[in-house]
């Protein structure tokens, strides 16, 4: 009986043992924990760093939340990924414009950086056909109005007719009433 009692005592003394030691945990180190369970959106809120914390929201899909905490960012250390991490969140919200100068000012700082200059080619690209599908919606809209404009000047045009034709008429039965 006494066998089967000591490896229970020594399982409840490890647990207690850890236990013990996520309470003495600071803030950062259990984040750290969290983001390491995949639970980022609680990282996130525990996070007090801007770029853990924006690591952690960027992961979770908060990349406006992300973009800010990497604008926050003030440790020298990770600024240059901080700005190519700024780039990717404003990518991801569609702030295009945003994300080509955050990874320029990546490059400037490690202008070797092949994954910063990959997505700013990849930016520009994209910019280049968004600037492109406005020209042609810009056209259609042009090319719409001035339908339009037809169709109104034509429309225009048949009602003078039909006034000259009434007016013609009317002319002649009051000459015909005349005479």
């Amino acid at each position: 009986m006494i066998g089967r009692i000591a490896p229970v005592v020594t399982f409840i003394a490890c647990a207690s043992a850890l236990a013990a030691a996520s309470l003495f945990d600071n803030a950062q180190q259990q984040a750290q924990k969290r983001y390491a369970q995949g639970d980022y959106q609680a990282a996130a809120r525990q996070f007090t760093d801007p770029y853990r914390r924006g690591v952690a929201q960027y992961r979770s899909g908060d990349y406006e939340a992300a973009a800010q905490s990497f604008r926050d960012n003030k440790r020298p250390e990770v600024a240059q990924q901080a700005k190519y991490n700024l780039g990717n969140a404003l990518f991801k919200i569609g702030e295009y414009e945003a994300a080509a100068a955050a990874y320029e000012a990546a490059l400037t700082a490690d202008p070797e950086d092949d994954d910063a200059s990959y997505n700013l080619g990849l930016t520009r690209i994209i910019m280049a056909e968004a600037e492109l599908a406005d020209e042609d919606e810009e056209a259609a809209k042009q090319e719409e109005e001035q339908a339009d404009q037809e169709q109104d000047q034509s429309q225009q045009e048949q009602q003078s007719e039909q006034n000259q034709e009434q007016q013609q008429g009317d002319q002649q039965q009051q000459s015909e009433k005349s005479q």
